[in-house]
């Protein structure tokens, strides 16, 4: 059924008249009269603005107050300082103690615009008094601008012997933690019948509601109370009333007399967040049945808490790999027997995102036959990681190559290596990076010679040449012996092992300066580079 009619009620009173400021000025001249000086006033100026209504509104009248902070109460209190005013158009509020924070409060009796505190330049006023902004005496172009409502509708059951008489369902607005007053009543009058419907056209988006009912006229037919989600009719206390908001569809229980209000959860705690290892979960509380309830959590695992997971939020951990997650939320209220709800369980968690690479892993040491790599970590996003590694030889997996060492051989002279890093952390996918691919150069044998520095005229010198080549055991080829400016060659096989001797021909007296060089044949020049020996000085006497 459609509202007979709207009425605001609870409208805050003005509490500041003409009358009372003409009755403060003959005061003020009594006391002159009998030669007392009134005590000295404090400084005052003014606050004033504009009155800005939604398009399409009709003009309507209204009322600006103002608020000042109570340190004594720590609450926003109302203030003797008041003015009435036409809407739309300008505001002034005259004779404002100056160097004093104030709050604006904005009434109007056209229920279709939401009354409220003013919240700053370009917003529409805000239903609580701690989302308002303060202003101070002087404030100029202060812009009041409301907004519609919208609608919130309800079912009503009525017991059998009320039959088509009228009765007013109200709404007031719910103040935060250490707000000042309640919003205002919106009152809604109704010939009901058991099973009908209504609807309070107007109400704040968003906003929570206590819904009242209760008889109109001087009868009183039943007990005025509260609704309460969970019980079979009203409750006889407006905070044990369960909070309501223009999403809701509130069904409404009406007996005689009123019922024993009751603690539970009215619509059940979430569960917010991807279940996976290292992912944050965070648990909604859910809404209760009372105001001021008071929630603490315990997270749960297949159903068995988690042993000091009693936080609103909640980081999956390895433990919980394959495992669903709820929470179980615990209200509380004085007077009541704590009372739980319980979330729907998580899908099973899955394992975490994989680390990632910030800086990605390289290979160090010389890129050549028989020279030792090395493989750094790189920079990875999460702690605690162990790493493995696998070496790949022209983009291939080298067998057995797992080490952060590798050794170059044969097979990768010419060929490009590079490593692959996994970082593993337990319950989370394993990630990978890899370091840039290097080329590796063929072997530099090292060459040396040995023989007597000293050889007497008509004896041959033995020489001992080694070619030393890491990791080309067996080297091949010939080594050519400069001495002085003649040169002998030896060949060198694969069975000597990079060794072989050398014996000069019959040498005159004198001072010869020996040198070894070593050339790979095709079989080795694959692997190795020519190499020289240091020079060698050779006295014959």
């Amino acid at each position: 059924m459609s509202a007979d009619a709207i009425a605001p009620r609870g409208t805050r009173p003005r509490v500041r008249s003409r009358a009372g400021t003409l009755l403060a000025t003959l005061l003020a001249t009594a006391l002159l009269m009998t030669g007392l000086a009134p005590a000295a006033h404090a400084a005052t100026g003014s606050i004033s603005g504009t009155i800005t209504l939604p398009a399409g509104t009709e003009p309507a009248g209204g009322t600006v107050y103002l608020d000042r902070f109570d340190a004594a109460t720590g609450r926003w209190t109302a203030e003797d300082y008041s003015a009435s005013v036409s809407m739309p158009g300008s505001f002034t509020i005259p004779d404002v103690e100056t160097g004093i924070d104030f709050r604006i409060y904005f009434s109007t009796y056209e229920d279709s615009l939401l009354p409220g505190y003013y919240a700053g330049p370009g917003k529409a006023l805000v239903g609580d008094v701690m989302d308002a902004v303060s202003v101070r005496a002087g404030a100029t172009g202060v812009d009041l601008r409301f907004e519609t409502g919208v609608p919130l509708r309800g079912t009503i059951d009525i017991f059998d012997e009320f039959s088509d008489s009228r009765v007013e369902i109200m709404m007031q607005e719910f103040p935060k933690e250490g707000g000042g007053h309640l919003g205002r009543f919106y009152s809604v009058y109704h010939y009901v019948r058991s099973g009908d419907t209504w609807e309070s056209p107007y109400v704040r988006p968003g906003a929570q509601y206590w819904l009242s009912v209760r008889t109109v006229g001087f009868q009183d037919i039943f007990r005025q109370g509260y609704y309460n989600a969970l019980t079979d009719g009203l409750v006889g206390n407006k905070e044990w009333g369960t909070p309501v908001t223009s999403s809701d569809s509130p069904h409404l229980v009406v007996k005689r007399g009123n019922v024993a209000a009751r603690l539970g959860a009215v619509q059940a705690p979430e569960v917010r967040g991807n279940p996976q290892v290292g992912s944050r979960l965070t648990a909604s509380p859910g809404s209760w049945s009372l105001y001021g309830v008071r929630t603490s959590y315990q997270w749960l695992r297949d159903g068995a808490p988690i042993p000091g997971a009693t936080a609103s939020s909640y980081t999956a951990q390895p433990a919980d790999l394959g495992s669903r997650l709820a929470v179980l939320v615990t209200g509380k209220r004085s007077g009541f027997m704590p009372a739980t709800a319980t979330s729907a369980t998580t899908k099973p968690v899955a394992k975490g995102a994989a680390p990632r690479a910030s800086k990605a892993p390289a290979v160090t040491g010389a890129a050549r036959l028989g020279s030792t790599l090395n493989a750094s970590t790189g920079t990875w996003s999460a702690s605690g990681t162990a790493f493995t590694y696998q070496w790949l030889r022209d983009g291939k997996t080298i067998t057995g190559a797992t080490s952060s060492r590798y050794k170059a051989t044969t097979a990768d002279v010419g060929k490009r290596v590079s490593v692959h890093v996994t970082a593993r952390i337990a319950g989370r996918e394993d990630g990978i990076a890899s370091s840039s691919a290097t080329k590796v150069a063929k072997g530099k044998p090292k060459v040396t010679v040995k023989a007597k520095k000293k050889v007497k005229a008509g004896k041959r010198a033995k020489l001992v040449v080694r070619v030393k080549a890491a990791g080309l055991a067996r080297p091949t080829g010939k080594v050519i012996v400069k001495y002085g400016k003649k040169s002998i060659k030896a060949k060198l096989v694969a069975k000597r092992k990079g060794k072989v001797v050398v014996r000069l021909p019959k040498l005159a007296k004198g001072k010869y300066k020996v040198t070894v060089t070593y050339k790979p044949n095709a079989k080795s020049k694959n692997f190795v580079t020519k190499s020289t020996s240091k020079a060698l000085t050779l006295r014959v006497r």
